[in-house]
């Protein structure tokens, strides 16, 4: 049961930075790797990076669009 947990938990750890990876234009490979291998640790630190430039560029466009 705790191993069963822990996969989950680990999981989830890689699919939460793979989601803030694609949010901010990063590479959501790494990002899985990331979050699979140091878990919170990678979580916090994709949540602090900012957005690529290309990504604040495109937020931006839409902001001048509205």
């Amino acid at each position: 049961m705790d191993l069963v947990l822990s996969l989950i938990i680990i999981s989830l750890m890689g699919y939460w930075c793979y989601t803030i990876a694609k949010r901010k234009g990063r590479s959501k490979a790494l990002a899985i790797f990331m979050g699979l291998l140091f878990g919170i640790i990678a979580v916090i630190v994709y949540a602090i990076l900012k957005p690529t430039k290309e990504v604040q560029l495109k937020n931006a466009e839409k902001l001048l669009k509205k």
